[in-house]
C-alpha cells in the first residue's frame, strides 16, 4: 500500500468520535494505567460496568462512566465532544 493510499485510508476513518475514544483511552492510561486500557473487556454486575479500584466518591464514579462511555466500541455509543467537554468541566467545578 503507498503512502498516499494510507493516508486516504487514515482520513476516512478519522472523526470526532475516533477522537472522542482516543482522549476516552489517554484519560484510562492516566487513571487506571496500561494495563486496565489494554483489558478493554470491561466487567460488568447488573447492567453497569465494574469500576476499577479506586476512591468511591461521586467525582471518581462520574469520571469512569464518562470515561466508559468514550471507549465504547461503537461510534454511535460514544459521546459528542461537547458532551465529554460539559462533562469535564461539570466534574473539575465540583
Amino acid at each position: 500500500m503507498s503512502k498516499d493510499e494510507v493516508q486516504r485510508s487514515f482520513k476516512a476513518r478519522a472523526s470526532f468520535k475516533s477522537d472522542v475514544f482516543s482522549l476516552g483511552m489517554m484519560f484510562t492510561m492516566a487513571f487506571w494505567g496500561a494495563q486496565v486500557a489494554q483489558n478493554l473487556s470491561i466487567k460488568w454486575r447488573n447492567d453497569e460496568p465494574v469500576i476499577p479500584n479506586g476512591p468511591n466518591t461521586p467525582t471518581y464514579v462520574m469520571m469512569w462512566k464518562l470515561v466508559h462511555s468514550m471507549c465504547a466500541f461503537s461510534p454511535q455509543e460514544r459521546p459528542l465532544l461537547v458532551n465529554v467537554l460539559t462533562t469535564l468541566n461539570e466534574l473539575l467545578v465540583n
